[in-house]
């Protein structure tokens, strides 16, 4: 081999590892993240595991992690993420992905949306009982009257000491109300001790028992 050619080869073979060095180090990362998630998890730190799991997902987007990503939302109490994850988990994942966690995965999505529908539906029954409270309360128009009545008359050592009419205290946003959200979070703790339940007890992976699955990096 010419020394031009073994020059050429040389710098093939640089550029080469230069290019998948990157890729190595951004896959190590990935794992990394997502093993550091899955001991937050385990530690009931299920805000940091999410965020552990998030970056995991930045640098690899396997849908599985997503799932993960949704558990450790739905363990914090946090419905509204944890149902987005699913769904994306759902939309992204292929059949051989899905095939696992299908069931679980949409059961949680139909508890977490009831939740939701129950919440909405008692909020907008509180904003009507108070609209119709204070339609009832609203005073009565006076009479009209086609005679004046005639001025009164003080003495003038009397002093005539008027006030203004107290303001109608405001109203209270129904929203801000205490009760209205005692009645929900009541009526909604059903729901969510159904949704906060893990999935460990179904098998004796170590990682389901901690309610995420394991990926592969």
């Amino acid at each position: 081999m010419s020394s031009r050619s073994s020059r050429l080869a040389l710098a093939l073979l640089v550029a080469a590892v230069a290019f998948a060095a990157p890729r190595a180090a951004c896959a190590e990362s990935a794992k990394e993240a997502y093993a550091r998630g899955l001991s937050l998890y385990a530690a009931g730190s299920y805000q940091e595991a999410a965020d552990a799991f998030q970056a995991a997902y930045a640098i690899k987007h396997k849908p599985l992690i997503l799932f993960n990503i949704g558990q450790a939302y739905r363990k914090k109490g946090d419905f509204d993420r944890a149902l987005t994850h699913y769904r994306r988990f759902l939309d992204e994942a292929t059949p051989e992905e899905r095939a696992p966690l299908e069931d679980e995965v949409r059961k949680y999505v139909r508890e977490i949306e009831a939740e939701q529908a129950l919440k909405r539906s008692l909020i907008e029954k509180a904003d009507a009982e108070e609209a119709s409270k204070l339609e009832f309360a609203k005073p009565a128009a006076p009479p009209a009257t086609g005679t004046t009545a005639p001025a009164a008359t003080t003495s003038p050592a009397t002093t005539l000491v008027t006030t203004a009419p107290a303001a109608p205290p405001e109203k209270q946003p129904v929203y801000k109300k205490w009760w209205l959200w005692t009645i929900v979070g009541a009526a909604a703790a059903g729901i969510a001790i159904g949704v906060g339940v893990g999935v460990g007890g179904r098998s004796g992976d170590p990682s389901t028992a901690l309610g995420t699955r394991t990926a592969s990096f």
